[in-house]
């Protein structure tokens, strides 16, 4: 049976045009790991020992003199001059500070991703990334990819404490719903880190059979009703009933065969949904 899809192409572009602007067009972008910060300090002279070019390091920090270990990820430029500045009068190292920092971004990082997108492979940026604007990068999904999009994050050694002692993050796994990120329900819309990795999987399609005018499998949207897969299938012809329809699940491994269902039900990737004759 040939299987038919619905067409993404509306929805892609009006994601790409619903986006924020990309980081390196914003006037205030967030600072993230891997980037470079050039500081200079200025007392009653500019202070060499301070004034420097800074890298972040993967836990988003980096290393001043004097003041150690200062996080700086997710500040603008102005709030890490600001911050430099309050520390060093904190202190008592300089009296009245002043500091200028400029962020030094280039596509140093990288995610990678693959699965049904028009372009799989490494996409490479600065700053900040999240997860629709990387798979835009990636030329969107295919139309027949579904919903659900795994992020994988590796395990990461991290500095920890006054005495700087590295430990080692746990890898991590995140599903994200990328049809309720290109409606524009963004709340989800992780910032990716360096070295993750997005899997765009296929969806699983339902497979719709007995009386209807186009027997096949279909892909359907999460949270389609029985109503709006038929309609994919055509609609049920002039035999076919709506008040006999089974669906045959997978439940713990197992097929279960549901009676009695109605239109408004939920269907579920892998369905079989069976629409049986009128009663004569």
């Amino acid at each position: 049976m040939a299987t038919k899809f619905i067409s993404r192409a509306a929805v892609l572009l009006a994601s790409v045009l619903l986006m924020p602007a990309p980081l390196y067009a914003q006037a205030n972008p967030k600072i993230a790991a891997r980037d470079q910060l050039s500081i200079t300090v200025v007392g009653a002279q500019l202070i060499k020992e301070f004034s420097n070019k800074y890298p972040v390091g993967i836990d988003g920090a980096i290393e001043f003199p004097q003041l150690g270990h200062l996080t700086v990820s997710g500040l603008t430029a102005k709030e890490v001059g600001d911050l430099l500045s309050r520390r060093l009068k904190e202190a008592d190292i300089l009296r009245n500070p002043q500091v200028t920092v400029e962020l030094e971004q280039t596509a140093t990082k990288k995610v990678t991703v693959n699965g049904s997108v028009r372009n799989q492979g490494a996409v490479a940026f600065a700053g900040e990334l999240t997860l629709l604007d990387a798979i835009v990068r990636a030329g969107g999904r295919l139309p027949e990819a579904a919903d659900l999009v795994l992020v994988v994050r590796a395990g990461r050694a991290v500095k920890t404490g006054s005495t700087g002692t590295e430990n080692t993050t746990n890898a991590t796994m995140v599903e994200v719903n990328v049809r309720e990120l290109e409606n524009g329900q963004l709340a989800r819309n992780l910032v990716l880190e360096d070295g993750d990795s997005i899997f765009v999987r296929k969806a699983q399609a339902v497979t719709i059979t007995g009386y209807v005018r186009n027997v096949g499998a279909y892909n359907v949207e999460s949270g389609s009703t029985v109503e709006q897969a038929l309609a994919l299938a055509g609609g049920i012809d002039q035999r076919g009933s709506d008040r006999r329809i089974e669906i045959t699940r997978v439940v713990d491994g197992k097929p279960v065969v549901l009676k009695n269902v109605k239109k408004t039900d939920l269907v579920k990737p892998g369905d079989i949904i069976k629409v049986g004759p009128k009663r004569l």
